[in-house]
């Protein structure tokens, strides 16, 4: 029994950090089998922990090596379980590290005012016992709920290199610095007690600072969000100027065209007459999938590609997406169209500039492939092509955003360049038409 005791008093710091990561692994994306990959990493942490000997090492340095390759090794069971980065690894190691920092000063002072003792195996008497969990449980979960669910907030912490750097440079110099400074106290006295009560106040402090940052960086992000959707809107008005003003030359051609043949002999009749039904033919422009609200985005980019000499071709049968919300629909198809014409409005060849639009149904999904020609092909991240622009950050919400709205409708997006041919492929589950008796398919 007391080899067991002892044990257990060589890796209670190592298993109250394994809680501790638990909890602020738990807000975070997984990966496939987590359970079984953080304790994996739970069960290397522990072995290192009996390797190097506890934090009851009896040298001062001893103890101090022994806390840095414990607090190494216990972010595997993080980075391993969940799908986030290194440095969203560490970051979430040191913020479970500030949670067990405060437990553990706290559990402390509890004894230290009761007169308990505050080692392991002092655990069997009841009160002891009941200092502990009082130390342990409220406080970890206040601050998971407080700070680790805020942090974690849509599946990873977002913790750049330099974030994660400065939590461990905030964190560690203080905490080993008070460890050493009670370790030389012998574990009495005033110094003793002062070094319990700044470690709690200095984890709060920085636990706090975190989830205050964290809320600055949402916000920061929110503002990029609400200014990339200005930029949208602003180029949304121009293309909608650039349309009306296509369909007022024509109507402005016409009306000439239609005085001057009262004016003109047989073989200027005709001539009028084909360049009034060439004009005539913007009214071909007009698409019919099924769904009102493609047709609007549809005609309008068909129109714009007009005005912009650019080739047109599609073939959509748009009732699979009727139950789409129809800004999202819009969005996201708009989008996709927006990106094409940009992309082959700088080519010189007119040959090259054509867009391919087709939209259908199969085995209960609706497949939406546009394709253009690319000169250079771009270079890709996570599986999107990265922005040319200098503001990356509001060039390269376009393409995010149509990612999102389609994995917000359980559906996919990919693009690939196949042959210099720009392909981007949205995949979305079949939804019933809200109208029926509409057209099966449209070509223009």
């Amino acid at each position: 029994m007391s080899g067991l005791l002892d044990r257990l008093q060589q890796c209670n710091y190592i298993l109250e950090m394994l809680a501790a990561c638990l909890l602020f692994a738990l807000p975070l994306k997984k990966r496939h089998r987590p359970w079984l990959r953080f304790g994996a990493g739970a069960l290397a942490a522990l072995v290192v922990s009996m390797t190097v000997g506890g934090v009851s090492s009896t040298g001062v340095a001893e103890a101090g090596i022994a806390y840095l390759a414990q607090l190494i090794v216990v972010v595997l069971p993080i980075w391993l379980s969940c799908d986030v980065s290194v440095e969203d690894a560490v970051y979430g190691t040191i913020c479970a590290y500030a949670m067990q920092h405060f437990s553990s000063s706290l559990y402390i002072l509890l004894c230290l005012g009761t007169g308990a003792g505050h080692d392991i195996w002092r655990l069997l008497d009841p009160a002891t016992l009941g200092y502990y969990l009082l130390a342990y449980v409220p406080p970890y979960f206040l601050i998971y709920r407080l700070c680790a669910r805020p942090l974690g907030r849509g599946g990873s912490y977002r913790a750049s290199l330099f974030r994660a750097g400065g939590i461990t440079v905030l964190v560690l110099p203080v905490a080993l610095f008070l460890s050493l400074v009670a370790k030389l106290s012998g574990g009495d006295g005033g110094a003793f007690l002062v070094c319990q009560v700044y470690a709690m106040l200095c984890s709060a402090y920085v636990l706090w600072v975190q989830v205050s940052q964290s809320r600055e960086v949402q916000l920061q992000a929110e503002l990029k969000v609400q200014q990339a959707l200005w930029e949208k809107e602003k180029e949304q008005y121009q293309l909608s100027r650039a349309t009306i003003e296509v369909i007022n030359r024509k109507c402005h051609d016409l009306k000439h065209q239609l005085a001057a043949l009262r004016h003109c002999s047989e073989p200027q009749r005709e001539e009028s007459l084909r360049e009034i039904e060439q004009a005539a033919l913007i009214y071909d422009a007009v698409v019919q999938t099924g769904n009102e609200v493609l047709d609007t985005v549809l005609t309008e980019k068909s129109l714009v590609c007009e005005h912009r000499n650019i080739q047109w071709t599609c073939m959509a049968d748009g009732r699979g997406l009727a139950g789409m919300n129809p800004v999202d629909l819009y969005a996201l198809v708009g989008n996709a169209l927006d990106n094409a014409i940009e992309s082959v409005q700088q080519l010189q060849d007119p040959a090259k500039r054509v867009i391919g639009v087709t939209l259908f149904r199969r085995d209960g999904l609706s497949v939406l492939r546009v394709e253009n020609y690319c000169e250079t092909p771009p270079l890709f991240r996570d599986g999107l092509p990265v922005t040319t622009k200098q503001d990356r950050t509001i060039h390269g919400f376009g393409m995010k955003s149509m990612r999102q709205t389609a994995e917000k409708y359980g559906g996919s997006l990919s693009v690939q360049v196949e042959d210099h041919v720009f392909v981007l492929c949205v995949v979305l589950p079949v939804q019933p038409p809200r109208q029926e008796g509409a057209a099966d398919f449209a070509v223009s």
